[in-house]
């Protein structure tokens, strides 16, 4: 797996821990208390900026009340639908960081379009 593919599928995990955990109320403090690691650990992991263990998804998934599937269920196909999404971004001339930054700013705007 190429490291462009991993970090679509963290970035996905950590969109989901975000979801969940603002979700339910809980401060990325709290959270990291209850997994027991380090408050920036949460951050990076959310930001999608570097992974984890499974046995800490596991107590992620378990502080948060969900299944560990909630948190990775169907990411590995999300990542390949987005990086697909890239290359064709590329295709009109956009750097893979660039059509990373469309994409996420076009989910924003999805995202920001639900909370009407």
């Amino acid at each position: 797996m190429d490291d462009e593919r991993k970090h679509l599928i963290w970035k996905r995990i950590g969109q989901r821990v975000r979801t969940l955990r603002r979700s339910q109320k809980m401060s990325v403090d709290a959270l990291a208390v209850a997994v027991d690691v380090a408050r920036n650990q949460i951050v990076r992991l959310e930001a999608g900026l570097g992974g984890t263990t499974v046995p800490r998804l596991v107590a992620i998934a378990s502080a948060l009340g969900v299944h560990i599937e909630d948190l990775v269920g169907g990411v590995a196909d999300e990542a390949t639908s987005e990086r697909q999404s890239i290359i064709g971004f590329r295709g009109h001339g956009l750097t893979p960081d660039e059509a990373e930054k469309v994409l996420d700013y076009i989910e924003f705007l999805e995202h920001k379009r639900e909370k009407r």
